[in-house]
């Protein structure tokens, strides 16, 4: 496969001039549809539950029809730079460099939006964030929705893409796994930037995220629906490439979430999207929205109660990877009925606040799912069980309380 340099890819575009191409929706009539597929992973297959997958380019063909990319086309008037400036001169917009943590949703969107995925990405560092986008951190996940889908029937039978194969929109191109990407996403109310009741961070054009290389094939640099992408490319890295090889390799640790109140506990899970709660008088915890309520006398043939009293929220930072924050008053939990997401790694984080200052802290990471599995949450106590086999499931940390000092000290 050949291979371009920035160097090369200067003598080559040192005269250029951005095409304008005119720009325009194809409206997308399907029904929202969730597929299950597979991804090879040093030769083995990995299937993702609850309709998530993740693109693989050993797996996974890119679909891009010329006529369907033509009518898609970006207008480029301005040069990377100009993007650059404008994106990092906006309170809703985000600059910073990330990585794909795991699987997509596959959203097929109704007619009048543009159907894409929601894909996880891990935080690696931050060059802008405005004031008005609050889920960035570094180390910690944020979905970001990009402009491609896994094809499905529905989608096949009205524009011919091959079922098996992911399609291009506006000539987007997948960001894979195991690679660092600058990334330019934002924040808008669109019915397509909504899931589940939460805004979503776009990163919807093709000149929206550009792999941190010093060269990268052709094949993922042409792009025909955009065709100074290259050109881009090449000036992102003159302006970024330095953090290719500054920043640490390592994915940054995920940190731990900041209090809302003076005095909570804060349970942070990922890959289960459901589970009970009850209180330490056995009443139900409900939830609208984000809202966490406890409700009196509940009736669960009627689904009515004779009064509720908010006690929490509970905070998405990952749709994809089921990864929520659930913030609550001081009391004993219980979270039961646990329903797991196949190929997503389980995790729990609880930590306890007095005063605002962090009090305890434990972790359970990596282990296995069950429909069995019991978590019991009280401000001096936490245990995860299995009750069908009756066995404790030993945490991965507990926080010492010099480790407490020294954290309550950073904050």
């Amino acid at each position: 496969m050949s291979k371009i340099t920035i160097g090369a890819i200067s003598e080559i575009f040192k005269t250029r001039k951005l095409l304008a191409l005119s720009a325009c929706l194809i409206a997308f009539a399907a029904a929202a549809v969730f597929i299950t597929a597979a991804m090879r992973d040093s030769g083995e297959e990995v299937i993702f539950g609850d309709g998530l997958i993740m693109f693989n380019p050993d797996v996974h063909t890119l679909f891009e029809d010329p006529y369907w990319n033509l009518m898609v086309s970006e207008i480029i008037s301005d040069s990377f730079e100009a993007w650059d400036t404008g994106s990092r001169g906006s309170d809703l917009t985000v600059v910073f460099i990330g990585e794909v943590a795991g699987p997509s949703i596959n959203m097929i969107i109704p007619q009048g939006a543009d159907s894409h995925v929601v894909t996880p990405i891990k935080v690696h560092y931050i060059i802008h964030q405005g004031e008005r986008v609050t889920n960035l951190r570094v180390g910690e996940l944020v979905d970001i929705r990009e402009a491609y889908f896994f094809v499905t029937p529905e989608m096949s039978y009205r524009y011919g893409a091959p079922m098996g194969t992911v399609a291009s929109v506006r000539g987007g191109r997948p960001m894979i796994a195991g690679n660092r990407y600058l990334i330019y996403a934002w924040l808008s109310g669109g019915t397509a930037e909504i899931y589940n009741g939460e805004r979503i961070l776009s990163s919807f054009r093709r000149i929206s995220n550009y792999r941190l290389s010093p060269m990268l094939p052709l094949s993922e640099i042409e792009s025909p629906s955009v065709p100074h992408y290259a050109a881009f490319w090449q000036d992102a890295m003159t302006l970024y490439g330095h953090l290719y090889h500054t920043l640490p390799q390592s994915p940054p640790p995920a940190p731990l979430p900041q209090p809302l109140s003076p005095n909570e506990i804060s349970i942070t899970t990922q890959g289960f999207r459901e589970t009970d709660i009850h209180d330490s008088s056995g009443n139900l915890l409900i939830r609208e929205g984000r809202n966490i309520y406890r409700v009196y006398n509940y009736n669960p043939n009627t689904g009515s109660f004779t009064s509720r009293t908010q006690v929490g929220q509970r905070i998405p930072i990952s749709q994809a990877m089921r990864r929520f924050n659930y913030v609550l008053d001081l009391d004993e939990y219980t979270f039961t009925n646990m329903i797991f997401t196949q190929g997503i790694e389980t995790q729990i984080t609880i930590t306890t606040s007095y005063d605002w200052m962090l009090d305890s802290l434990v972790r359970y990471e990596g282990f296995a799912g069950s429909n069995h599995l019991e978590l019991r949450v009280s401000p001096a106590v936490a245990n995860l069980s299995n009750t069908l086999t009756r066995t404790v499931i030993e945490p991965s940390e507990i926080a010492s309380p010099a480790e407490l000092r020294r954290i309550n000290e950073g904050r």
